[in-house]
């Protein structure tokens, strides 16, 4: 990943790109020699054909902004990576906004995973996006101020931030069944702290689903709530929760105290 971030930091360097506003994924790909061009496309989201230093890229003009910004990105990805042997169709499934990395894919899926951090990078770029954040509560304010500015979706904008490691936590997807559908946590999450396939009925994502409300859930709840074992019984832990879109619900989880978790951590490398 650090390779990706030098190289766009040495490009929107090179370009003069200080501010997110002056990001034109447009004009960078025409910049490198490829065409953006917007089609109905079945099957895929977004296709790349390219031959010595030009290329064509056509993103499904069906699909919303957000989507076809992070498509973009992600074909630009690969230009940059695969310059001299591109000629594929990206389902929408490849381009994946909260990087599930698809381990058993092979080389394909591994290239695919590489287009998708290019993507991430391109559109909310570490030294951008570090000092956008940097200092800030986690919570679903930060994550739309944030992806208002940067011109990014929720998701995607969840999936870089709390990647950055300036903030502890997770971001979990939850069905009307409180059944675990993805999640996006930092790195540095211990196990015990991850979220549970069943949503804890003492959590704030339980009780608006069970509620069947679509009000915010907005407050600190026992740390005990959001760790399997004992290192946060004695402690609180932010939770944000929302009702999303078609049953889907979202909560955000940040230990802003990070001491359980770092207790945790120690105590399995076996350092007092």
């Amino acid at each position: 990943m650090k390779a990706i971030i030098d190289d766009i930091y040495s490009l929107y360097y090179s370009l003069g790109i200080t501010e997110p506003y002056e990001i034109d994924l447009e004009a960078i790909a025409y910049f490198k020699g490829a065409e953006v061009k917007y089609e109905p496309l079945t099957g895929c989201e977004a296709r790349i054909i390219g031959y010595d230093d030009r290329a064509i890229i056509t993103l499904n003009k069906e699909s919303i902004p957000e989507r076809q910004k992070f498509s973009l990105g992600h074909e630009i990805g690969h230009w940059l990576k695969d310059r001299g042997r591109i000629g594929n169709l990206c389902s929408k499934s490849e381009i994946n906004e909260k990087f599930e990395d698809n381990p058993s894919g092979g080389k394909h899926a591994h290239r695919e995973n590489i287009a998708n951090n290019y993507a991430s990078e391109l559109l909310m770029p570490y030294f951008l996006i570090d000092r956008a954040v940097k200092g800030s509560r986690l919570n679903f304010d930060l994550l739309r101020t944030i992806s208002a500015k940067f011109g990014t979706s929720l998701i995607a904008t969840a999936f870089r931030i709390i990647r950055l490691e300036n903030h502890v936590g997770f971001l979990a997807a939850y069905d009307q069944s409180c059944q675990r559908k993805w999640f996006i946590p930092n790195k540095n999450l211990p196990y015990s702290f991850l979220p549970p396939r069943v949503a804890p009925a003492e959590s704030g994502i339980a009780r608006i689903i069970k509620a069947n409300i679509t009000s915010m859930f907005n407050d600190k709840v026992d740390g005990s709530v959001w760790c399997k074992d004992s290192w946060a019984d004695h402690s609180s832990v932010h939770e944000e929760a929302i009702h999303y879109h078609n049953g889907t619900y979202l909560t955000l989880v940040w230990w802003e105290d990070e001491e359980p978790v770092w207790e945790s951590i120690c105590h399995k490398e076996g350092i007092e």
